[in-house]
């Protein structure tokens, strides 16, 4: 949702199939001022391995420490989000694994999706839309997440 919302900011409606259709991704053209474009890459295969779409960056000249990886963080609240450059997966299967394809030295962009009640819950949880009451705020929140990044 958060890059959908930066992909609308900048005007950018057309996601392009990548990796044989495994990821989609688009790219933006910036205001003068900041970075000339940026992409954006939505993995659509499983999240415990989404890293493997970002590893062919690395071959396209782009370093770890241009990439931002966007996810959700259960240990936060509900859209408190919060930017670190490298650092561990902190159990996060999809962190873990672009750690295993391009190492720790990229930035982290966490967005706080507050966690269920019952550890239990957790699969369901974090594939289920946001609730009525969450999404009421979800707009400012991912907004206050696009301006960590300067964005």
């Amino acid at each position: 949702m958060v890059l959908d919302e930066l992909a609308h900011k900048y005007h950018a409606t057309a996601w392009k199939e990548a990796d044989k259709a495994s990821s989609c991704q688009i790219t933006l053209s910036l205001p003068s001022g900041q970075l000339h474009t940026i992409t954006l890459l939505k993995p659509l295969s499983g999240m415990n391995v989404s890293g493997i779409h970002i590893k062919p960056f690395l071959k396209n000249g782009i370093k770890p420490e241009q990439i931002a990886l966007c996810y959700d963080e259960m240990e936060k609240p509900f859209g408190k989000s919060m930017i670190r450059f490298a650092g561990s997966a902190r159990g996060h299967n999809g962190v873990r694994s672009a750690i295993e394809q391009i190492g720790p030295h990229f930035w982290q962009l966490r967005f706080g999706i507050a966690r269920p009640a019952e550890k239990s819950m957790v699969a369901d949880y974090v594939l289920s839309p946001f609730t009525a009451e969450e999404k009421i705020d979800l707009a400012s929140k991912i907004d206050d997440c696009l301006a960590i990044l300067g964005l």
